[in-house]
């Protein structure tokens, strides 16, 4: 389990997050006494990451051996926002029925760790996963709820505001984006208490100020980035995007000028919050959502119910179990709908683009600098647009057509520390190993790859061999895109548990002895798996020959299995080799090196514990003058005949 809490060092309090082992889950309030490794999350640490730093998280403990679990001493008031949340994911989970409870508990909390990585996805790709990353949205729906209730009465208002915006802030784990919106909303309700102007751009200022004084690595949070971008987006440009649509559609009257007004209204919230914020999703997420503003139309409108509604449930679910159980199930629907709305826009082709392809990235750039022109000189919109649209054409079209022009295409992923290797020629694409670091990042970056391709399946999936390093983003990936056949070495348990846990439908072609596949102008040739009682012996190697390039893969396999490759074929001379075992020094041997004689060895690794690559085989390689790449230097290597 991790759960985040604090420490004392010194003299001085840390927040940290806690991985720690037990048959059950801490509560909050709970002191844990025992022995803890300890790593900054600061630059220059070793757990360096933005995501800790910017929500003021600077170390990471890890338990180490057995720990003492006691109540504590300090004041119940102090754990009582994360007691609340504790028990409104109890609530959901017994209330809502299973295909909406991970939904629910989402918009309410933020708590995103049981949506499947299929929604999730779909949310992402259909541009409303902010709904359920607890934002800006949410603090505004309860400060709406407050401001309804005592219009009028501006010092109540402000005295009901305030600690239930910081109870519900506490509650969702003061975010970075929850704590920006709390104090501008806190700031208006101030304004209006004292019957003072309220400013929006001075308010978003000085809530940015507040946030950097408190945390100043918080600039380096995507949360904080993308809530104040998306923030100051609406702030500039809402307004003026909704009176050139209204003006558009004058002369509407009755229904059609409500539901013009309230069409330009979302439609202008959420291209505005889009103009500012789209660069940094693209950065951070490599994705251009291009039905994002189709799916707010469709959904936003329902997120303040689902919001009331949840929240009565999580609130009175103890007192009133029947009716919150007929609450949840009457607002699963819209739940459903939403969700429904989400993954069938984001499977249409092009729902989204991605920065894997750098004529997207070009076409995003020329976008910005329209924009700088139309903002410099007011004249030429519709020209500017046309202009836009018209690159966004091209660029699909030269993302698509472009790879399709090389005879062959071989990309070695930049996946961390594990193997990931796309195979392109003669119209066929496949997947050499599935894994890396994170198993979520790894199905992203293949789907990515390919479909900004505007390929959306892949003709052939083949597995080394089953250490998840090679292997655990393969059930991620099938949710996005389709595998026609796999092919695996018989490992016994391992061939036996994986094709179980595909659908019977699924072709899987298990390989015991050596098994030849065209591909293009060349062959794919599979290697019959070792009969090691080491799995990493026993990877099944892989040889690809073409007139393009001569590939050879071989897993894990370590010197002991390299020689017995060599003893068992006559392997040609290759233009590529992919080091074994991530670089390992056991791996890449003199052996094989003098035999097959390559002219470029790519090395598959990230940030790890086991000194991958090894200097020894750092030094090997430069005695053979063999050209190196490395995915932890250069990111994912591409070649392309």
């Amino acid at each position: 389990f991790s759960v985040e809490g604090f420490t004392v060092l010194e003299g001085r309090p840390y927040r940290l997050r806690l991985f720690h082992s037990g048959e059950e889950p801490l509560s909050p309030g709970e002191v844990l006494d025992g022995e803890f490794r300890l790593r900054l999350t600061v630059p220059g640490g070793k757990m360096d990451s933005s995501y800790y730093q910017g929500n003021g998280v600077f170390l990471v403990a890890t338990q180490k051996g057995e720990a003492v679990r006691s109540r504590s001493e300090r004041n119940d008031l102090f754990f009582l926002p994360p007691r609340v949340a504790q028990t409104a994911r109890e609530r959901i989970a017994a209330l809502f029925p299973k295909d909406t409870a991970a939904f629910a508990k989402a918009l309410l909390l933020g708590d995103t760790s049981d949506l499947s990585y299929s929604v999730d996805t779909a949310l992402k790709i259909s541009g409303i996963r902010h709904v359920v990353a607890v934002s800006g949205l949410h603090v505004s729906i309860v400060f709406s709820l407050v401001y309804l209730l005592f219009r009028g009465r501006r010092w109540l208002t402000f005295l009901v505001s305030v600690p239930l915006l910081l109870f519900f802030a506490g509650v969702t784990g003061f975010s970075p984006s929850v704590t920006r919106a709390c104090l501008m909303c806190g700031l208006m309700a101030f304004g209006g208490a004292v019957k003072e102007e309220y400013d929006s751009l001075t308010s978003l200022s000085f809530a940015v100020l507040c946030m950097l004084v408190m945390n100043p690595f918080v600039l380096l949070s995507v949360s904080f980035q993308l809530s104040v971008a998306s923030v100051f987006g609406i702030l500039l440009f809402a307004l003026p995007i909704a009176n050139r649509m209204n003006g558009i559609s004058n002369g509407k009257r009755g229904i059609g000028k409500f539901v013009s007004r309230w069409f330009s209204s979302s439609v202008s919230v959420s291209l505005a919050a889009m103009i500012f914020s789209t660069p940094f999703s693209a950065y951070y997420f490599g994705t251009i959502s291009l039905v994002g503003i189709l799916t707010n139309l469709l959904t936003i409108w329902l997120i303040a119910f689902l919001f009331y509604g949840v929240s009565f449930v999580s609130l009175f679910g103890g007192m009133l179990p029947t009716v919150c159980r007929w609450v949840a199930w009457l607002i699963s629907w819209p739940i459903r709908f939403v969700l429904f709305t989400a993954q069938t826009l984001s499977k249409i082709p092009f729902a989204a683009l991605y920065t894997q392809s750098g004529y997207v990235t070009a076409w995003l750039v020329f976008c910005y600098v329209l924009l700088a022109l139309y903002l410099m000189f007011r004249r030429w919109g519709r020209r500017f647009f046309a202009a836009g649209a018209a690159c966004l054409v091209l660029a699909v079209a030269a993302s698509v057509v472009m790879p399709r022009r090389d005879n062959f295409r071989f990309n070695v992923l930049d996946v961390g520390e594990g193997q990931s290797i796309l195979l392109q020629t003669g119209g066929q694409s496949f997947l050499i190993d599935c894994g890396g670091s994170s198993d979520t990042k790894t199905a992203d970056q293949i789907a990515q790859t390919l479909l900004s391709q505007g390929v959306f399946h892949l003709d052939g999936l083949v597995l080394t061999h089953y250490d998840r390093d090679h292997s655990n983003a393969i059930e991620k990936l099938e949710t996005r895109i389709p595998v026609n056949r796999f092919y695996l070495p018989v490992q016994e348990e391992n061939s036996l548990r994986f094709t179980q846990l595909n659908r019977p439908d699924k072709a899987v072609t298990l390989i015991s002895q050596d098994y030849e596949i065209p591909l293009g102008t060349g062959k794919l040739t599979l290697l019959e798996p070792g009969k090691s009682k080491d799995d990493n012996e026993n990877s099944m190697c892989v040889l690809f020959e073409s007139a393009e390039c001569v590939i050879l893969i071989t897993g894990d396999r370590s010197r002991t299995g390299e020689r017995a490759l060599l003893e068992q074929y006559q392997l040609p001379p290759v233009d590529v080799l992919i080091a074994g075992h991530h670089g390992s020094k056991n791996a890449t041997s003199y052996e094989l090196l003098e035999a097959v004689q390559p002219q470029i060895v790519i090395i598959s690794v990230g940030e790890n514990s086991y000194g991958h690559p090894a200097q020894e085989v750092l030094n090997r390689l430069a005695e053979y003058n063999c050209t190196v790449y490395r995915t932890d230097l250069q990111g994912s290597v591409l070649l392309r005949r």
